[in-house]
């Protein structure tokens, strides 16, 4: 008998979702929990159309996530040192737009964590180094930059944050997940947390706030597949293989054979 594709499958689960997110481990094809709660959320009709057409196309377009904005800013940088420009920039245009300062806060939280995580995280996880230490300027070639975008409207606001290396899979976000990590710390102050993986090649990870009150996760989505080809990040000026503090890190990627 034939094996058959059942598709993604979608798990609606009780308050807490933090709690249910344990249970990944032991399910391996199991991607996107939803607490039943979602639907007493003003962008549930939205969040559900995203998930559908995901399902219907089974392409997962994170940036896509960001609509409908009122308004909203996307900027590509190539060097770890201009996050804290790119966060201030940010945290005024929320503030810009009426939000609370802790709202404000809390982005800037997520996003900062979120940039973290693709300037040093992801080349560690994609084998370019052991270890990157967080005070380092990190670049990258000017044809595979990180990506921020961030947006907001009545209901929502996001950020949304890609890197070029395609590291984080399912069982490095699930085991961070459960670790106390700076993305345990990201999923616990935001409703809406996904992830999309093209590995090797890109790492999205989307997150949402409501404009008003204290955000409760009720949406958890991963996505993941293999890219077109495996390819090779490297540090062109490390020694050591340990950079150091306050030391320039400069990445270059070069195809496989």
């Amino acid at each position: 008998m034939s094996s058959v594709s059942s598709g993604p499958i979608i798990v609606m689960c009780e308050p807490p979702l933090q709690m249910a997110t344990t249970q990944l481990t032991a399910r391996p094809w199991l991607s996107h929990l939803l607490s039943t709660s979602v639907h007493e959320e003003s962008f549930a009709t939205q969040h559900f159309r995203n998930i559908f057409g995901f399902c219907a196309t089974r392409k997962a377009r994170l940036l896509e996530w960001l609509q409908p904005a009122d308004a909203g800013r996307r900027v590509r940088f190539t060097h770890a040192n201009r996050c804290g420009e790119r966060l201030d920039r940010m945290g005024q245009f929320f503030a810009s737009k009426g939000l609370d300062p802790e709202v404000v806060q809390r982005l800037r939280d997520v996003a900062q964590e979120l940039l973290a995580n693709a300037f040093y995280a992801a080349p560690v996880a994609a084998s370019a180094s052991k270890f990157i230490d967080r005070n380092s300027n990190v670049a990258l070639p000017d044809d595979y930059p990180c990506d921020l975008a961030y947006g907001c409207h009545d209901a929502l606001a996001m950020v949304r944050v890609r890197d070029p290396f395609g590291a984080l899979s399912r069982e490095r976000l699930i085991g961070a997940l459960g670790a106390g990590s700076g993305l345990a710390k990201v999923f616990s102050s935001v409703s809406i947390l996904a992830a999309s993986t093209v590995r090797s090649r890109i790492t999205e990870v989307f997150a949402a706030v409501p404009t008003s009150g204290v955000p409760t996760p009720v949406a958890f989505h991963f996505f993941n597949k293999d890219g077109p080809g495996a390819g090779r990040w490297r540090i062109t000026n490390e020694d050591t293989g340990v950079p150091v503090a306050d030391q320039s890190v400069t990445l270059t990627f070069s195809e496989q054979p």
